[in-house]
């Protein structure tokens, strides 16, 4: 993300701190939780996708916060810095209808609450927890993503760097790549995701292919690949799922739990 854009995304957050009084703001004296998650979740969303979309991910975020027991790091003294930003559009007001219209919701796993991930979109289906942790986690499960595959970005292809070679050695299920080998000045093995973070890959789902003495790596998929595919849960907002239905959807055995209401 450039500098120019978080600048401007962060500096709304501004105007949601500041109280008006005879024409003049005074900032808050910290952000609270709320105003954490609409930051987070404006850095982090598509503005154009459905609304029960964006609630969908304003509850992930919100879980994610409270199971990190701390802030961002966003303070009033860095917001004040910020530039101001026109509040009043209707991209804005989605992503705040989202956060008020979810307000204090948060999921939780067998009675506590844990950080879950999400992505932009799978490579098809979501990946099992499994994956990365020895034990099975109920709540993370494989899900079929079969509309990922019409999300913009969703096929790429990178040419390797010369002078390396690449191999894949296993794949997961879930299509993703468990171990690659790569031969160069050093060769040795590397886990997929390892793999995607060292050459800057948009998924860990990848595959090798050579054209005329070069070597590309074709891409499919943004991001890890686990919890929620974002990309996937707008599709679900658009058959008329609800951000709850949404999140059943992606993760199993949950419950959801308002900070200051009676658990659902």
């Amino acid at each position: 993300m450039t500098m120019k854009r978080l600048r401007i995304l962060l500096s709304i957050t501004l105007l949601l701190m500041v109280i008006p009084l005879t024409g003049a703001f005074f900032v808050k004296k910290e952000p609270d939780m709320e105003d954490l998650v609409l930051l987070q979740l404006m850095t982090e969303a598509n503005p154009d996708y459905e609304e029960e979309a964006l609630c969908a991910q304003a509850v992930l975020i919100r879980t994610n916060l409270v199971a990190q027991s701390k802030a961002t790091g966003i303070t009033k003294e860095k917001v004040a810095e910020l530039l101001r930003y026109d509040s009043t559009g209707s991209k804005m007001k989605r992503f705040q209808n989202a956060v008020h219209s979810t307000k204090g919701w948060i999921l939780k796993v067998d009675g506590k609450v844990r950080s879950l991930p999400y992505h932009r979109c799978s490579c098809g289906t979501t990946r099992a927890a499994q994956e990365i942790q020895s034990e099975k986690a109920a709540y993370l499960k494989s899900t079929a993503c079969p509309d990922d595959v019409l999300t913009e970005g969703f096929l790429q292809i990178k040419e390797f760097p010369e002078g390396k070679k690449v191999k894949v050695l296993r794949r997961f299920k879930s299509g993703y790549v468990e171990t690659v080998k790569v031969r160069g000045k050093m060769t040795g093995l590397m886990s997929g995701e390892a793999f995607r973070k060292k050459f800057d890959l948009p998924s860990s789902c990848f595959y090798i292919r050579k054209s005329k003495g070069r070597t590309y790596v074709i891409t499919k998929g943004i991001g890890h690949g686990f919890g929620l595919s974002q990309s996937m849960a707008d599709t679900l907002a658009k058959q008329g799922k609800e951000w709850k239905e949404i999140i059943r959807y992606f993760f199993k055995n949950t419950k959801l739990s308002n900070i200051s209401q009676n658990e659902e």
